[in-house]
Protein backbone atom coordinates (compact mmCIF):
# COMPACT_ATOMS: atom_id res chain seq x y z
CA UNK A 1 0.00 0.00 0.00
CA UNK A 2 0.99 3.26 -0.70
CA UNK A 3 2.47 5.29 2.14
CA UNK A 4 0.90 8.88 1.49
CA UNK A 5 -2.06 9.22 4.02
CA UNK A 6 -5.29 10.90 2.98
CA UNK A 7 -6.10 12.85 5.88
CA UNK A 8 -4.92 14.18 9.21
CA UNK A 9 -6.97 13.16 12.89
CA UNK A 10 -8.06 16.55 13.29
CA UNK A 11 -9.84 16.62 9.37
CA UNK A 12 -11.43 13.62 10.60
CA UNK A 13 -12.47 13.32 13.95
CA UNK A 14 -15.76 14.50 15.94
CA UNK A 15 -15.79 17.68 17.59
CA UNK A 16 -16.04 16.76 21.44
CA UNK A 17 -18.18 19.94 21.75
CA UNK A 18 -20.60 18.71 20.11
CA UNK A 19 -23.57 16.57 21.56
CA UNK A 20 -23.04 12.60 20.48
CA UNK A 21 -23.30 9.56 22.13
CA UNK A 22 -19.72 8.90 21.08
CA UNK A 23 -16.35 10.32 20.36
CA UNK A 24 -13.53 9.52 17.94
CA UNK A 25 -10.18 9.08 19.50
CA UNK A 26 -6.59 8.24 17.88
CA UNK A 27 -5.10 4.53 19.40
CA UNK A 28 -1.75 6.00 20.80
CA UNK A 29 -1.58 2.42 22.92
CA UNK A 30 -2.72 -1.47 22.83
CA UNK A 31 -2.24 -3.56 25.49
CA UNK A 32 -1.43 -7.03 24.56
CA UNK A 33 0.59 -9.80 25.98
CA UNK A 34 0.36 -8.03 29.51
CA UNK A 35 -0.69 -11.48 30.86
CA UNK A 36 -3.29 -8.99 32.98
CA UNK A 37 -7.11 -10.49 32.06
CA UNK A 38 -8.34 -7.26 33.08
CA UNK A 39 -6.54 -5.03 31.22
CA UNK A 40 -5.81 -7.37 28.06
CA UNK A 41 -6.92 -5.95 24.45
CA UNK A 42 -6.99 -1.83 26.19
CA UNK A 43 -6.11 1.24 24.35
CA UNK A 44 -5.21 4.08 25.17
CA UNK A 45 -6.26 7.28 23.07
CA UNK A 46 -5.49 10.74 22.01
CA UNK A 47 -8.66 12.86 21.34
CA UNK A 48 -9.07 15.38 18.80
CA UNK A 49 -8.58 18.06 21.92
CA UNK A 50 -5.04 16.47 23.21
CA UNK A 51 -6.92 14.99 25.73
CA UNK A 52 -5.80 11.24 26.91
CA UNK A 53 -8.15 8.43 27.94
CA UNK A 54 -6.63 5.10 29.00
CA UNK A 55 -7.92 1.67 29.82
CA UNK A 56 -10.50 1.52 26.90
CA UNK A 57 -12.26 -1.67 26.51
CA UNK A 58 -12.94 -3.50 23.02
CA UNK A 59 -16.73 -3.30 22.40
CA UNK A 60 -17.22 -6.65 21.67
CA UNK A 61 -15.49 -9.95 22.83
CA UNK A 62 -16.57 -12.49 20.84
CA UNK A 63 -15.06 -10.53 17.29
CA UNK A 64 -12.08 -8.18 18.30
CA UNK A 65 -9.75 -6.39 15.93
CA UNK A 66 -7.26 -4.62 17.62
CA UNK A 67 -5.89 -1.63 15.97
CA UNK A 68 -2.72 -0.41 15.17
CA UNK A 69 -1.15 2.97 16.32
CA UNK A 70 -2.80 6.10 14.74
CA UNK A 71 -5.64 4.14 13.81
CA UNK A 72 -9.24 5.63 14.70
CA UNK A 73 -11.72 4.27 16.47
CA UNK A 74 -15.57 5.19 17.99
CA UNK A 75 -15.61 5.31 21.91
CA UNK A 76 -19.03 5.10 23.81
CA UNK A 77 -19.68 6.53 26.55
CA UNK A 78 -19.35 5.28 30.40
CA UNK A 79 -20.98 2.71 31.47
CA UNK A 80 -22.34 1.84 34.71
CA UNK A 81 -18.92 1.16 36.19
CA UNK A 82 -16.88 4.26 34.62
CA UNK A 83 -15.56 2.41 31.53
CA UNK A 84 -15.19 3.44 28.60
CA UNK A 85 -15.59 1.22 25.14
CA UNK A 86 -13.81 1.19 21.53
CA UNK A 87 -15.19 -0.17 17.75
CA UNK A 88 -13.74 -1.72 15.18
CA UNK A 89 -10.90 0.71 13.72
CA UNK A 90 -12.66 2.89 11.48
CA UNK A 91 -12.21 2.74 7.48
CA UNK A 92 -10.25 5.19 6.56
CA UNK A 93 -8.26 3.58 3.19
CA UNK A 94 -10.77 0.95 2.61
CA UNK A 95 -7.88 -1.23 2.90
CA UNK A 96 -6.96 -4.16 5.09
CA UNK A 97 -3.36 -3.61 6.55
CA UNK A 98 -4.07 -0.40 8.30
CA UNK A 99 -6.26 2.54 8.59
CA UNK A 100 -3.89 5.37 10.37
CA UNK A 101 -4.54 8.58 8.67
CA UNK A 102 -1.01 9.44 9.60
CA UNK A 103 2.65 7.24 9.74
CA UNK A 104 2.29 6.40 13.28
CA UNK A 105 1.20 3.05 12.61
CA UNK A 106 4.77 1.98 11.41
CA UNK A 107 5.61 2.19 15.66
CA UNK A 108 2.92 -0.17 16.10
CA UNK A 109 5.23 -2.96 18.04
CA UNK A 110 5.33 -6.03 16.46
CA UNK A 111 3.58 -5.14 13.31
CA UNK A 112 5.29 -4.16 10.16
CA UNK A 113 2.58 -3.67 7.31
CA UNK A 114 2.66 -6.79 4.81
CA UNK A 115 3.18 -5.12 1.24
CA UNK A 116 1.71 -7.96 -0.54
CA UNK A 117 -1.53 -8.17 0.96
CA UNK A 118 -4.35 -7.26 -1.23
CA UNK A 119 -8.18 -5.48 -0.67
CA UNK A 120 -11.19 -8.42 -1.47
CA UNK A 121 -13.21 -8.00 -4.58
CA UNK A 122 -17.02 -7.63 -3.22
CA UNK A 123 -19.95 -9.44 -4.60
CA UNK A 124 -23.62 -8.30 -3.30
CA UNK A 125 -24.81 -9.47 -0.23
CA UNK A 126 -21.20 -10.97 0.58
CA UNK A 127 -20.26 -10.76 4.52
CA UNK A 128 -16.39 -10.84 5.19
CA UNK A 129 -14.14 -10.74 7.62
CA UNK A 130 -10.70 -10.01 6.72
CA UNK A 131 -7.39 -9.91 8.82
CA UNK A 132 -4.59 -7.39 8.43
CA UNK A 133 -1.85 -10.12 7.30
CA UNK A 134 -3.84 -11.72 4.16
CA UNK A 135 -6.21 -14.16 5.77
CA UNK A 136 -10.17 -13.96 4.98
CA UNK A 137 -13.71 -15.69 5.70
CA UNK A 138 -16.20 -15.05 2.98
CA UNK A 139 -19.66 -15.95 3.07
CA UNK A 140 -20.86 -15.58 -0.45
CA UNK A 141 -23.43 -16.80 -3.06
CA UNK A 142 -22.47 -18.42 -6.78
CA UNK A 143 -23.46 -15.09 -9.15
CA UNK A 144 -22.71 -17.09 -12.74
CA UNK A 145 -20.79 -15.05 -15.75
CA UNK A 146 -18.58 -13.63 -13.05
CA UNK A 147 -14.64 -14.19 -12.24
CA UNK A 148 -15.01 -15.41 -8.76
CA UNK A 149 -14.16 -19.11 -9.13
CA UNK A 150 -17.01 -20.79 -7.39
CA UNK A 151 -19.33 -19.32 -9.69
CA UNK A 152 -18.69 -21.47 -12.94
CA UNK A 153 -21.41 -23.45 -12.51
CA UNK A 154 -25.36 -22.06 -13.71
CA UNK A 155 -26.93 -21.92 -10.34
CA UNK A 156 -27.59 -18.48 -8.64
CA UNK A 157 -27.45 -17.87 -5.15
CA UNK A 158 -25.94 -20.95 -3.95
CA UNK A 159 -23.95 -21.21 -0.14
CA UNK A 160 -20.43 -20.44 -0.66
CA UNK A 161 -18.25 -20.35 2.69
CA UNK A 162 -14.32 -19.78 1.64
CA UNK A 163 -11.88 -19.83 4.22
CA UNK A 164 -8.08 -18.23 2.96
CA UNK A 165 -4.87 -17.77 4.63
CA UNK A 166 -1.82 -16.03 2.60
CA UNK A 167 -3.15 -14.36 -0.95
CA UNK A 168 -1.69 -15.12 -4.22
CA UNK A 169 1.05 -12.34 -5.22
CA UNK A 170 -0.02 -9.43 -7.81
CA UNK A 171 2.27 -6.77 -8.82
CA UNK A 172 0.29 -3.93 -7.68
CA UNK A 173 -0.76 -3.86 -4.47
CA UNK A 174 -4.07 -1.86 -4.79
CA UNK A 175 -5.62 -3.71 -6.91
CA UNK A 176 -8.95 -5.94 -5.99
CA UNK A 177 -8.46 -9.45 -5.93
CA UNK A 178 -10.29 -12.79 -5.35
CA UNK A 179 -9.60 -16.23 -3.62
CA UNK A 180 -7.55 -18.07 -5.76
CA UNK A 181 -8.11 -21.87 -5.29
CA UNK A 182 -4.35 -22.70 -7.10
CA UNK A 183 -2.22 -20.63 -5.44
CA UNK A 184 -3.59 -19.24 -2.23
CA UNK A 185 -1.14 -20.89 0.48
CA UNK A 186 -3.78 -22.77 2.28
CA UNK A 187 -7.82 -22.58 1.23
CA UNK A 188 -11.15 -23.97 2.04
CA UNK A 189 -13.99 -23.86 0.14
CA UNK A 190 -17.75 -25.55 1.40
CA UNK A 191 -20.16 -25.31 -1.62
CA UNK A 192 -23.83 -25.83 -2.09
CA UNK A 193 -24.96 -26.75 -5.57
CA UNK A 194 -22.09 -25.14 -7.91
CA UNK A 195 -18.98 -25.27 -9.95
CA UNK A 196 -15.63 -24.66 -8.79
CA UNK A 197 -12.40 -23.30 -10.95
CA UNK A 198 -9.28 -25.26 -10.47
CA UNK A 199 -6.53 -27.02 -11.96
CA UNK A 200 -7.89 -30.73 -12.07
CA UNK A 201 -11.35 -30.20 -11.80
CA UNK A 202 -13.75 -32.95 -13.63
CA UNK A 203 -16.63 -30.74 -14.45
CA UNK A 204 -17.95 -31.56 -11.53
CA UNK A 205 -21.09 -29.52 -10.11
CA UNK A 206 -23.22 -30.00 -6.77
CA UNK A 207 -22.41 -29.89 -2.98
CA UNK A 208 -19.01 -30.17 -2.48
CA UNK A 209 -16.12 -29.31 -0.19
CA UNK A 210 -12.81 -28.55 -1.53
CA UNK A 211 -8.96 -27.83 0.50
CA UNK A 212 -5.68 -27.29 -0.83
CA UNK A 213 -2.15 -26.36 0.38
CA UNK A 214 1.61 -27.27 0.01
CA UNK A 215 0.61 -30.18 3.05
CA UNK A 216 -2.39 -31.14 4.18
CA UNK A 217 -2.35 -33.54 7.88
CA UNK A 218 -5.37 -35.00 9.40
CA UNK A 219 -5.14 -36.33 12.69
CA UNK A 220 -7.28 -38.15 15.01
CA UNK A 221 -5.92 -37.81 18.52
CA UNK A 222 -8.60 -40.79 19.92
CA UNK A 223 -10.58 -42.61 17.26
CA UNK A 224 -9.57 -43.93 13.48
CA UNK A 225 -9.86 -41.46 10.01
CA UNK A 226 -13.18 -42.58 8.43
CA UNK A 227 -13.09 -41.10 4.39
CA UNK A 228 -16.26 -43.10 2.72
CA UNK A 229 -17.56 -42.13 -0.53
CA UNK A 230 -20.52 -43.56 -2.70
CA UNK A 231 -18.56 -46.46 -4.03
CA UNK A 232 -16.01 -47.21 -1.55
CA UNK A 233 -14.53 -46.24 2.53
CA UNK A 234 -11.60 -45.92 3.59
CA UNK A 235 -10.50 -46.43 7.28
CA UNK A 236 -7.08 -45.85 9.23
CA UNK A 237 -6.91 -46.76 12.87
CA UNK A 238 -3.75 -47.09 15.14
CA UNK A 239 -2.51 -49.87 13.48
CA UNK A 240 -4.98 -50.81 10.96
CA UNK A 241 -5.58 -49.34 7.47
CA UNK A 242 -8.80 -50.75 5.64
CA UNK A 243 -9.63 -49.79 1.83
CA UNK A 244 -13.13 -51.19 0.76
CA UNK A 245 -13.37 -50.17 -2.68
CA UNK A 246 -14.29 -52.18 -6.63
CA UNK A 247 -10.90 -51.22 -8.12
CA UNK A 248 -8.33 -50.60 -5.90
CA UNK A 249 -4.91 -49.13 -7.77
CA UNK A 250 -1.62 -47.37 -6.58
CA UNK A 251 1.38 -46.28 -8.24
CA UNK A 252 4.78 -45.71 -6.39
CA UNK A 253 8.67 -45.90 -6.75
CA UNK A 254 8.67 -48.00 -3.13
CA UNK A 255 6.01 -49.30 -0.62
CA UNK A 256 7.00 -50.16 2.86
CA UNK A 257 4.55 -51.53 5.42
CA UNK A 258 5.94 -52.88 8.55
CA UNK A 259 4.04 -55.09 11.80
CA UNK A 260 0.75 -53.43 11.07
CA UNK A 261 -2.50 -54.90 9.59
CA UNK A 262 -4.08 -53.47 5.98
CA UNK A 263 -7.43 -54.88 4.53
CA UNK A 264 -7.96 -54.30 1.05
CA UNK A 265 -11.09 -55.23 0.11
CA UNK A 266 -11.80 -54.63 -4.11
CA UNK A 267 -12.77 -56.75 -7.20
CA UNK A 268 -9.82 -55.29 -8.65
CA UNK A 269 -6.55 -54.06 -7.53
CA UNK A 270 -3.41 -52.82 -9.05
CA UNK A 271 -0.29 -51.88 -7.61
CA UNK A 272 2.69 -50.70 -9.43
CA UNK A 273 6.37 -50.40 -7.31
CA UNK A 274 9.79 -50.43 -8.72
CA UNK A 275 9.79 -51.82 -4.68
CA UNK A 276 7.40 -53.04 -2.45
CA UNK A 277 8.10 -54.28 0.90
CA UNK A 278 5.99 -55.79 3.64
CA UNK A 279 7.48 -56.79 7.01
CA UNK A 280 5.19 -58.61 9.43
CA UNK A 281 4.51 -62.05 11.64
CA UNK A 282 1.69 -62.31 8.85
CA UNK A 283 0.68 -61.15 5.80
CA UNK A 284 -2.79 -62.18 4.06
CA UNK A 285 -3.82 -61.65 0.48
CA UNK A 286 -7.00 -62.83 -0.29
CA UNK A 287 -8.35 -62.51 -3.92
CA UNK A 288 -10.00 -65.08 -6.44
CA UNK A 289 -6.66 -65.07 -8.44
CA UNK A 290 -3.33 -63.80 -7.82
CA UNK A 291 -0.85 -62.93 -10.21
CA UNK A 292 3.18 -62.87 -9.27
CA UNK A 293 4.90 -60.85 -12.21
CA UNK A 294 3.48 -59.73 -15.63
CA UNK A 295 1.33 -61.36 -17.81
CA UNK A 296 1.70 -64.37 -15.30
CA UNK A 297 -0.28 -67.38 -16.49
CA UNK A 298 1.20 -70.87 -15.20
CA UNK A 299 -0.40 -71.92 -11.76
CA UNK A 300 1.75 -72.70 -8.61
CA UNK A 301 2.01 -76.12 -7.62
CA UNK A 302 -0.38 -77.18 -4.80
CA UNK A 303 2.94 -77.91 -2.67
CA UNK A 304 1.42 -80.20 -0.20
CA UNK A 305 -0.27 -82.80 -2.06
CA UNK A 306 2.48 -82.80 -4.65
CA UNK A 307 5.18 -83.46 -2.32
CA UNK A 308 2.40 -86.49 -0.96
CA UNK A 309 2.54 -88.21 -4.77
CA UNK A 310 6.05 -87.39 -5.10
CA UNK A 311 6.86 -89.63 -1.90
CA UNK A 312 4.34 -92.68 -3.22
CA UNK A 313 6.48 -92.01 -6.56
CA UNK A 314 9.52 -92.18 -5.06
CA UNK A 315 9.14 -95.13 -2.72
CA UNK A 316 8.00 -97.13 -5.79
CA UNK A 317 10.95 -96.37 -7.66
CA UNK A 318 13.01 -97.22 -4.32
CA UNK A 319 11.12 -100.68 -4.41
CA UNK A 320 12.00 -101.24 -8.35
CA UNK A 321 15.94 -100.14 -7.98
CA UNK A 322 16.07 -102.50 -5.04
CA UNK A 323 14.77 -105.18 -6.67
CA UNK A 324 17.02 -104.72 -9.86
CA UNK A 325 20.13 -104.70 -7.39
CA UNK A 326 19.75 -108.40 -6.95
CA UNK A 327 19.63 -109.30 -10.81
CA UNK A 328 22.44 -111.67 -11.74
CA UNK A 329 21.63 -112.72 -15.20
CA UNK A 330 22.09 -111.50 -18.62
CA UNK A 331 18.69 -109.62 -19.70
CA UNK A 332 17.91 -110.04 -22.87
CA UNK A 333 14.83 -108.29 -23.42
CA UNK A 334 16.28 -104.51 -23.21
CA UNK A 335 15.93 -102.30 -26.86
CA UNK A 336 19.19 -102.79 -28.47
CA UNK A 337 20.02 -106.34 -26.94
CA UNK A 338 21.55 -107.89 -24.52
CA UNK A 339 22.74 -105.91 -21.29
CA UNK A 340 24.89 -107.17 -18.71
CA UNK A 341 23.61 -107.49 -14.73
CA UNK A 342 26.45 -105.49 -13.31
CA UNK A 343 25.19 -102.32 -15.47
CA UNK A 344 21.59 -102.67 -13.87
CA UNK A 345 23.26 -103.23 -10.57
CA UNK A 346 25.24 -99.82 -10.83
CA UNK A 347 22.18 -98.02 -12.25
CA UNK A 348 19.46 -99.18 -9.41
CA UNK A 349 22.15 -98.25 -7.03
CA UNK A 350 22.26 -94.54 -7.47
CA UNK A 351 18.37 -94.67 -8.53
CA UNK A 352 18.25 -95.26 -4.84
CA UNK A 353 20.61 -92.92 -3.84
CA UNK A 354 18.73 -89.93 -5.41
CA UNK A 355 15.14 -91.28 -4.29
CA UNK A 356 16.53 -91.62 -0.45
CA UNK A 357 17.67 -87.84 -0.84
CA UNK A 358 14.40 -87.15 -2.42
CA UNK A 359 11.96 -88.47 0.38
CA UNK A 360 14.83 -87.42 3.31
CA UNK A 361 13.98 -83.35 1.54
CA UNK A 362 10.19 -84.64 1.49
CA UNK A 363 10.34 -85.49 5.18
CA UNK A 364 12.17 -82.58 6.18
CA UNK A 365 9.79 -80.37 4.41
CA UNK A 366 12.86 -78.66 2.31
CA UNK A 367 10.74 -78.26 -0.42
CA UNK A 368 8.18 -76.27 1.21
CA UNK A 369 8.66 -72.15 1.62
CA UNK A 370 8.27 -71.01 5.57
CA UNK A 371 6.88 -67.75 4.20
CA UNK A 372 4.90 -67.87 0.77
CA UNK A 373 1.66 -70.01 0.99
CA UNK A 374 -1.57 -70.66 -1.73
CA UNK A 375 -5.06 -72.13 -0.96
Amino acid sequence: MSTSYKRTFSQIASSNSRSSTSIFGQVVKVTTSSNNIDLEGTITVRLSNGNMLTNVFPKHYGIQQLPTLGELVEITKDDFDGRRYYSLPTNIHNFPTHNSPNESVVTTPNFIEPTTVNPYKLYTGDTILQGRFGQSIRFTQTIPNTTSPWSEGVSQGSSVILISSGQTSTENGNSLIEEDLNEDAAILVLQEDGKLSYQGNDDYEGNQAYLASNRITLKAREDVISLSSQSGSFVLAPTTLSIDVPDFQTTADTFTTTNQTRTVESDTSTYNYNQFDVTGTNVNLNYNRIALGENAAEPIIQSTQFLADLAALNAQLVALSTALTGVTAVLAVLPGGQAPAAVLQTASTTLITQANTIQTKIASGNYLSSTVFSK
